[in-house]
C-alpha cells in the first residue's frame, strides 16, 4: 500500500466511524458540560463511535430496502459515504444553528452562534436570556479554572525548586482569575434579583 492509500483508508475510517456520531451528539447536546462534566470528552468520543456505527447500520438497511424497490444494488461504498456525508452535513448545520460550534466565529464573525441557556417551558425576555447564557458560560469557566487550580496543587505537591515556585505563581494567577469570575457571576445574580 502506498502512503496515499493508507491516508485515504484512515480518512474514510474516521469519516465513517467518528464524524457522523460526533455531529449528531453536538446537534443533540450543543452546550459544553451537558454530557458528563469532567469526563465529557471521553463520553463524547465513545458515544460518537457508537452512534456512528448505528447510523452506518441504519443507512445500510435503508439503502438495502431501496435497492429492493429499484432492482439495483445501492449498498456500495460511494452511496454509503455520500449518505454519511449528507447526514453529517445536516447534523452539523442543525448543531451550528443550536450554537454547538461557537468556534466558527473565528472563521467569520457572522458564523458565531452560542447555545441558548437551558430553560424548560418558560417564556423569558431576550435580555434575561442573554444574562442567563452569560451566567452559564461563567459557570463553565469557573469549573475549568477550579480544575486548573487543583492540577497546580497536585503539581506543587510533587515538584521542587523553580518548578514549584512557577506552579505556585500559576495557582495565585488562577485564584485571582477565579475571584474575578466569581465576582462577575455574583454581579449578574444581583442584577437578576432586582
Amino acid at each position: 500500500m502506498t502512503f496515499l492509500e493508507i491516508l485515504r483508508a484512515v480518512f474514510v475510517f474516521i469519516f465513517m466511524i467518528f464524524i457522523p456520531g460526533f455531529t449528531f451528539l453536538r446537534m443533540i447536546f450543543p452546550r459544553r458540560g451537558e454530557l458528563g462534566g469532567d469526563y465529557e470528552d471521553l463520553y463524547q468520543f465513545t458515544l460518537s463511535l457508537l452512534i456512528s456505527v448505528l447510523i452506518l447500520i441504519l443507512l445500510g438497511f435503508s439503502l438495502d430496502a431501496l435497492s429492493d424497490v429499484a432492482d439495483t444494488g445501492l449498498v456500495r461504498p460511494k452511496y454509503l459515504l455520500g449518505g454519511l456525508g449528507l447526514l453529517s452535513l445536516i447534523f452539523f448545520a442543525i448543531g451550528w444553528w443550536r450554537g454547538a460550534y461557537p468556534i466558527m466565529g473565528y472563521i467569520h464573525p457572522a458564523l458565531a452562534r452560542h447555545p441558548q441557556p437551558l430553560v424548560l417551558g418558560i417564556d423569558i425576555p431576550k435580555k434575561k436570556q442573554n444574562v442567563l447564557a452569560e451566567m452559564d458560560s461563567l459557570t463553565l469557566q469557573i469549573r475549568d479554572v477550579r480544575r486548573d487550580i487543583s492540577g497546580c496543587e497536585r503539581k506543587i505537591s510533587f515538584t521542587k525548586g523553580a518548578e514549584r515556585i512557577r506552579y505556585k505563581e500559576k495557582r495565585k494567577e488562577l485564584n485571582d482569575e477565579l475571584i474575578g469570575l466569581s465576582n462577575r457571576f455574583r454581579g449578574l445574580e444581583k442584577d437578576q434579583e432586582v
